[in-house]
């Protein structure tokens, strides 16, 4: 078709574009040409302006949406001519631009205003200037004169909105500074500068400031990376710093952008303004025009290929063409419903950046280079890109992005579709509303809905208050949190395929409502046609390898019972390729309902009819629910294949299982501590518990439910038992060696943790299939067995006998635990001191309801400091980094240069070892001699220390893949199993001694829930933050030690000014050491006569004991105590029963000084807490 001709497309006419074989240079001219060419019957009388057809109205006037008109195909045709091509209808542009900057035509553009869209056609009209010598040369110097003011002179002094538009007045200035005109040197360097400072790294630009996280194709082809390059080229003689600065972007920007494009050419549809079309790989021509030296593995062969065959993916969609054949605005087809509010009929042709390649000379290696095929086994599967928030794959046979975070800054059509939806496919394009009710309408393609109405209006994913790449099991996922309504939050996980399952991947959302929802979770959009005669989707019939399951509803038969399944089943829909989804979280039993929704017609950018596999539920008011989804999408191969990954479902990562048992495990030990005080039945259930969510995942089978069940139970047993354990040894155990007894505990986690480790170690080295995983659920089981076994031949704790007011049995079993006759003046001692409190305990507020014990703990300074004190130490044991390296061991080694997976669970069993080892010794020699204030504060240096060497290693001589660990290197290695013993000799069994000790008797199970809780809670904080730390806090995480290494040096103060020394106190002495004797006393004082009081030993206890009967136990006898030393327990008998108010003299000269010791020099500092 010439220039001169009409083109007129009729019924089964193919537009030129369409019949160019694309195979050289004169392919490509000819492409473009048969792009301008239809223009021709649409310029006005002056050729000025150009009116595409279309009449659509858009934000600016009707005059600038014809000069978009006249100018975006400037891209094309000035780099033709640039290339030293030639165009029958160069003369019209030409005319038309001369009339165009005419004030006195009639078809002058007008004059500039702020932020005009006339500003954006400058840029093309800049760059022509500068490349195409014949637009200056054909102007007569008034003319010449008329374009420096229109296009130069005016946009400087005009204000410009702070994004890539920023580009177009250094292109306008920069075709006028090449042809001699005058310009603005100082703007240019302005405007860059201040583009400079949208730059993120690694070759990512914003479209905006900070604070903005827009990276879509204006990141890249459409206006920042392209407009770099070509700046590079026509500005890199004059300024070759930002050129150079400019190309190194580029090359860095090559290697994610090739993710983008798939094997058959098609970009990927995300973001606004895909309209644009094939200016989506423009920048691949712009490579080639700045003579940029190509990043490994790429080459010109393979840049080539991408661009044409994004070119020809194009040539095979018959339906973007206008009558007269002209763009139009849409995707695959004209669709209103897509387009942005700036987009005129004109707009799409800024589609003809992708003609830069024409101004690249003949010579260069991009035209003469054989093309190649798409990449695909020279880059990695799966990609994370961290600048804009995408994981790329193209293990299902196309392209996609799984996405979270971005979002446009100012409002836009379908806005959350275009940034917020969940996952992006070259093969399956995203859709956008058509109206605003009903699924139907809202279309909701690869994202999750919400409604709170019944489903007439849904809420979607739009902004994020979180969005960050976390690494597992050495894959990246997609973490983002968000609310759709104000009292709704949703944490969504976005998890990319894996080999064994790569036409699935997992979506994971947990949804916390204060308000009824009703919830939508939709797979990708599919043709809804049958390939007979266009007619919806039937059923599926494998036959025809063609349909849905279950049938698709239209808008009239909801209620038809064929139209959904359970959500385990799942939805799929089978035309061009096939698609689908089921629930994962509750296999075969799924609460969520699977179903087809027949999306209203023109929603997709891609198929004109679509259907959208979906899972529904209603979730009530104060529901915290976590859902996992497999969305399921089959492109390549035969018809006949495509549902052949249907049925193997992918495996529910063990990492995300874990995270879901990890967020019920501080619940449950949080509320646990008001229903546990009865201690041995409550260890007994724990067990229990534990013992059957054990059997659950043992017996799943590799069905995921139970395994999924299962975990939540042992969850609710392990969450109880790490509250339990060490309240109950310690309420039994002698003052004497308490410390050691209760730091056991933390022996045998370690001892846990260690067997864990080579247990991993072991399975990965000689165990094949299932048996790996299912060999270390079934070990769960042996500690709880050991449980459950060993506290069914135990006794209560005499602390809770004496609660019950069960005296007789509270000695005999302090008298047994104690190895001393029950007369002895130690137990008579302890059970004096345990009465005493417990009538102070009554005086202070008495009451046993939940709210009492909260009131009691929190009013009164002495139990609330002890409180807080409980609940900083067990963040102050997670913020030292121990479970970091417990949880992330093997990858912090291979960190530090250990590099294969043997290799690192070897040295993480060996780390295991040593903090047994160094926990043992703990307990042995200093648990109770040297004490446990001390402890904390020498292990809170060493700590530190070790981390800081660490750090530093990483550092300044960080390890290479392969090469031989240094000398620091080894020093580096040791420092890791350094910090294990210091923090075995101190952090770890420490705080569960302190937490276990201090309480009084009736706060003692309350006070411990909440520190087990928050230890639970903040290990669940450290197992999230170090994946992401280890990768964005400095090279291979250095910073990630220093941080954790800050915290340890600052935990020595915490300890030298707010933690006292209990080492030999007994418990009920804690409260005369935290000052909650005080308010008794005075309450003493002030009560009225005949009230309870502290008596003498004349006088009948408040509390009394019954008497063991013993030879001489009416008599005062001195007796050696444990300790060597002698004292007379004075004791008088009422009735047969004892009067142990003041237990005896020899308590009273025993602890005094010791109690008062301690009181002098910690009590001041403690009550700094209140």
């Amino acid at each position: 078709m010439a220039f001169q001709e009409q083109l007129i497309l009729g019924y089964n006419t193919q537009h030129p574009f369409s019949l160019i074989s694309l195979t050289d240079r004169k392919s490509v001219q000819d492409l473009l040409k048969s792009l301008l060419n239809p223009l021709r019957p649409h310029f006005s009388p002056q050729k000025a302006l150009i009116r595409v057809p279309g009449s659509t109205a858009v934000r600016f006037d009707a005059r600038a949406a014809e000069i978009e008109g006249f100018c975006r195909p400037l891209w094309g045709l000035s780099s033709l001519l640039a290339g030293g091509g030639d165009y029958e209808g160069t003369e019209w542009w030409v005319e038309g631009l001369k009339k165009g900057t005419d004030p006195a035509s009639e078809e002058y553009w007008g004059e500039p205003r702020d932020n005009d869209q006339r500003m954006v056609e400058m840029c093309p009209l800049g760059f022509t200037l500068a490349v195409a010598p014949v637009f200056w040369e054909k102007l007569t110097e008034k003319e010449r004169g008329n374009v420096e003011t229109w296009l130069g002179n005016s946009i400087n002094s005009k204000n410009m909105p702070n994004t890539n538009w920023l580009w177009f007045r250094v292109f306008a200035n920069l075709g006028l500074k090449k042809n001699g005109g005058k310009f603005s040197q100082e703007r240019i360097e302005q405007d860059i500068v201040h583009l400079n400072s949208f730059f993120r790294g690694e070759g990512w630009s914003n479209d905006g400031p900070e604070g903005i996280w827009q990276q879509d194709y204006y990141s890249g082809s459409f206006a920042i990376q392209f407009l770099q390059l070509i700046y590079a080229k026509l500005a890199g003689d004059e300024d070759p710093a930002k050129a150079a600065e400019f190309k190194k972007r580029a090359q860095d920007y090559a290697l994610d952008f090739v993710y983008y494009f798939d094997e058959e050419g098609r970009a990927t549809p995300f973001g606004r303004s895909v309209g644009y079309r094939f200016a989506m790989a423009s920048f691949w021509g712009a490579l080639a025009y700045a003579d940029v030296e190509l990043p490994e593995p790429l080459t010109w062969g393979i840049i080539k290929g991408l661009l044409l065959r994004n070119l020809r993916w194009w040539q095979t969609q018959d339906q973007i063409w206008s009558p007269t054949g002209t763009l139009t605005v849409g995707y695959s087809f004209p669709n209103m419903f897509m387009s942005e509010n700036y987009n005129s009929p004109g707009s799409p042709y800024w589609a003809c950046l992708a003609f830069i390649c024409l101004a690249v000379p003949e010579s260069h290696p991009f035209w003469k280079s054989e093309e190649e095929p798409y990449p695909t086994n020279l880059i990695p599967k799966i990609k994370a890109l961290k600048h804009p928030g995408h994981i790329i794959s193209y293990l299902g046979g196309h392209k996609m992005i799984l996405s979270s975070g971005q979002a446009c800054s100012y409002p836009m059509r379908g806005t959350h579709a275009k940034y917020g939806s969940f996952a992006y496919s070259s093969a399956y394009a995203y859709s956008v509303p058509t109206g605003c009710f009903s699924l139907e309408q809202f279309a909701l393609a690869s994202q999750l809905g919400l409604s709170d109405d019944g489903g007439e209006v849904w809420k979607t994913r739009r902004l994020c208050e979180t969005a960050v790449i976390e690494t597992h099991d050495e894959q990246p996922v997609l973490k983002s949190i968000w609310h759709p309504f104000p009292d709704v939050t949703i944490k969504t996980y976005l998890i990319p395929p894996v080999d064994s399952t790569p036409n699935w991947h997992i979506r994971v959302h947990r949804i916390e409502t204060r308000r009824q929802i009703m919830t939508a979770d939709g797979a990708f959009a599919i043709c809804n046609e049958r390939k007979s005669d266009g007619r919806y989707l039937d059923l599926y019939d494998d036959t025809k390898n063609e349909g849905t399951l279950p049938k698709i509803i239209g808008n009239y038969d909801l209620n038809t019972p064929e139209g959904s399944l359970p959500g385990s089943v799942g939805a799929f829909a089978v035309s061009k390729g096939a698609v689908g989804i089921a629930a994962l979280e509750n296999d075969g039993k799924s609460l969520r309902t699977a179903m087809l929704v027949n999306a209203d017609p023109n929603s997709n950018l891609v198929e004109s009819r679509t259907v959208i596999p979906t899972l529904q539920i209603t979730l009530g008011s104060g529901t915290v629910a976590w859902f996992v989804t497999g969305i399921y999408a089959k492109l390549s191969g035969e018809a006949k294949d495509y549902l052949d990954g249907w049925k193997n479902r992918p495996v529910i990562p063990g990492w995300l299982i874990n995270e879901i048992r990890d967020d019920l495990f501080w619940w449950h030990a949080l509320w646990l501590g008001y229903f546990t005080e009865n201690l041995k039945p409550a260890l007994l259930t724990a067990a229990g518990v534990t013992i059957l969510g054990v059997i659950l995942q043992c017996a799943s089978h590799g069905h995921i439910s139970a395994l999924y069940v299962g975990r939540l139970v042992a969850g609710l047993g392990v969450g109880a038992a790490s509250m339990l354990t060490p309240l109950y040894v310690s309420e039994n155990s002698p003052r004497a060696i308490r410390g050691a007894l209760t730091g056991m505990y933390q022996l045998f986690v370690a001892t846990g943790t260690m067997l864990s480790f080579w247990i991993n170690y072991g399975a990965l080295l000689h165990l094949k299939g299932n048996a790996p995983w299912v060999v270390s659920l079934a070990l769960q089981m042996l500690p709880a067995i050991l449980l459950f076994v060993g506290i069914a031949l135990c006794h209560e704790s005499p602390r809770w006998l004496a609660r019950q007011d069960n005296w007789e049995k509270a000695t005999a079993v302090l008298s047994k635990v104690s190895n001393l006759p029950p007369e002895h003046p130690y137990i008579r001692m302890e059970l004096g001191e345990m009465s005493e409190q417990l009538e102070n305990e009554r005086r202070l507020i008495g009451g046993t309801t939940f709210l009492d014990l909260m009131k009691e703990m929190w009013t009164i300074r002495g139990n609330r400091n002890r409180a807080l004190i409980s609940i900083c130490l067990m963040i102050c044991q997670q913020m030292t980094g121990t479970n970091a390296i417990n949880y992330y061991a093997p990858k912090i080694f291979r960190n530090l240069g250990i590099d294969s997976t043997a290799s690192g669970l070897f040295a993480t069993g060996v780390y295991g070892i040593v903090k047994m080892a160094t926990c043992t010794v703990f307990l042995l020699v200093a648990a109770d001699s040297l004490g446990r204030r001390k402890s904390l504060l020498w292990t809170s240096i060493a700590q530190g220390c070790a981390m800081f060497v660490i750090g530093f290693y990483v550092r300044f001589d960080p390890p290479l893949k392969g090469a031989v660990i240094p000398p620091v290197g080894y020093f580096a290695l040791t420092c890791i199993y350094l910090f294990a013993g210091f923090f075995q000799f101190g952090w770890g069994p420490c705080c569960w001694i302190i937490v276990s000790e201090i309480p009084t008797a009736r706060l003692r199970a309350l006070n411990v829930a909440m520190a087990a809780s928050t230890q639970w809670l903040f290990n669940f904080v450290v197992a999230k933050a170090v994946p992401t730390m280890l990768v964005t806090v400095g090279r291979a995480g250095y910073g990630t030690y220093f941080i954790f290494g800050t915290f340890c040096f600052s935990m020595f103060f915490f300890v030298w000014f707010l933690i006292p020394e209990t080492k030999g106190l007994s418990l009920e002495k804690m409260d005369d050491l935290f000052g909650v004797t005080d308010p008794v006393h005075k309450f003493d004082v002030e009560s009225n006569a005949g009230s309870v009081h502290r008596g003498t030993n004349n006088e009948k206890s408040a509390v009394t004991i019954p008497d063991t009967p013993t030879p001489g136990a009416n008599t005062g006898a001195g007796v050696e105590d444990d300790l060597g030393k002698r004292d007379v327990a004075n004791t008088t008998t009422t009735n047969g029963v004892k009067n142990f108010d003041h237990a005896s003299v020899w308590c009273q000269r025993k602890k005094r000084k010791e109690v008062s010791r301690a009181l002098r020099l910690r009590l001041p500092m403690i009550k700094r807490l209140g």
